[in-house]
């Protein structure tokens, strides 16, 4: 099969985009080629005279792909993720199998080229890194929207410093399941990772902000499932001493926001609480599948950080432990009143979003 060297391909396009490394611009095939210096702004007659081709297939590729690169408005898809963006300084991912292949084959293209979009594209983002999956959501209903936009009406002017927001989440030995994966800049070495054969573990942790202070962090026992009696006994550990130690007056206006966990809303933990003073409207009604709406959310986003921080690993949940601790220590206040005050936006945006997740639209 006739190929044009990356180093020619390069020369010829001349584009201040193109990495500096010519190993990046792998070589093309003939027909591949062709086409990707037409895309790129190279006339047609010159494409042949280059490349010593009759250039038959590119009126026909031409006339599905766009030639600025953007969107198709026959199929709202591109080809500028594919063949025409090796080499780029931006790495850029696609499908290609799935999107480009067929409708090149259905073009008519040579062989080469829908040989090419399927397997130069995919190794030319393998050439340029990884990216991590995003991050699952639990699905909105309109129920579920409705709830959310009635919650945020009913406390759009809550002083929220005054609100115990409070969360579980869990910490694995070897870091959350996607943070093996990442960029990795061309010429960098893979860090190192090891595999457990038996999976390894984890710890879970209970924590709480209200205004400037972290309560916590709280370890849940090693298999313990967490029921109301159990959350009792968390609540007990961390949570009820630093309320007790509380000037009445702030007792007094001091909110706790909690979760639709069966653990949290049993007729046992409400019972619990009441005797603690946790009633009516000092128990933040919560609308489900809302963790965005949930500032420890962060907290949590600042914590796995400091802890997988260049591929850290761990040992035994013990050592895990520790590290917990140790970040949490090093989260200052002025972070947790930045958490704490971004509730005010979070409820404009969902009402805005008209109940749908606050980073699905933006502030006008």
């Amino acid at each position: 099969m006739r190929t044009l060297s990356g180093s020619t391909f390069k020369g010829l396009i001349n584009d201040d985009r193109l990495a500096e490394s010519d190993s990046v611009v792998m070589d093309l095939p003939l027909a591949a080629a062709q086409f990707s210096l037409t895309v790129h702004g190279i006339s047609n007659l010159r494409v042949r005279v280059v490349l010593s081709s009759d250039g038959a297939s590119v009126p026909s590729l031409l006339s599905i792909f766009p030639v600025s690169g953007l969107p198709s408005p026959r199929g709202g898809w591109r080809i500028s993720g594919c063949v025409t963006h090796f080499g780029l300084k931006e790495p850029q991912q696609a499908n290609c199998r799935a999107n480009y292949q067929p409708k090149a084959r259905r073009a008519g293209a040579p062989r080469e080229l829908v040989g090419s979009v399927n397997h130069q594209g995919t190794q030319g983002t393998k050439e340029i890194g990884k990216v991590r999956k995003p991050e699952a959501r639990p699905s909105l209903t309109k129920k579920h929207k409705a709830a959310r936009l009635e919650w945020a009406r009913t406390y759009k002017k809550e002083d929220f410093s005054n609100v115990i927001w409070t969360d579980e989440t869990s910490a694995s030995l070897d870091g959350p399941d996607g943070w093996a994966k990442g960029w990795v800049v061309n010429g960098k070495e893979v860090p190192g990772r090891f595999k457990r054969q038996q999976g390894g573990g984890g710890v879970m942790i209970w924590a709480a902000i209200v205004d400037d202070e972290i309560i916590g962090p709280t370890r849940v026992p090693k298999g313990v499932k967490i029921n109301s009696e159990e959350y009792m006994k968390i609540l007990q550990e961390d949570f009820i001493p630093w309320y007790k130690s509380q000037a009445t007056a702030r007792k007094r206006k001091l909110k706790l926001m909690q979760d639709n966990a069966p653990s949290h809303s049993s007729s046992f933990t409400r019972s619990f609480l009441e005797k603690k003073g946790f009633r009516g409207s000092r128990l933040m009604k919560w609308p489900p599948n809302s963790p965005d709406l949930n500032p420890i959310e962060h907290l949590w986003a600042i914590i796995k950080q400091g802890l997988y921080r260049n591929g850290t690993q761990y040992h035994s949940t013990d050592e895990l432990w520790e590290a917990i601790k140790r970040e949490f220590k090093a989260v200052d206040s002025q972070t947790v009143k930045k958490l704490t005050e971004s509730a005010d936006t979070r409820v404009d945006r969902v009402i805005q979003c008209k109940g749908g997740y606050v980073g699905a639209c933006k502030l006008k």
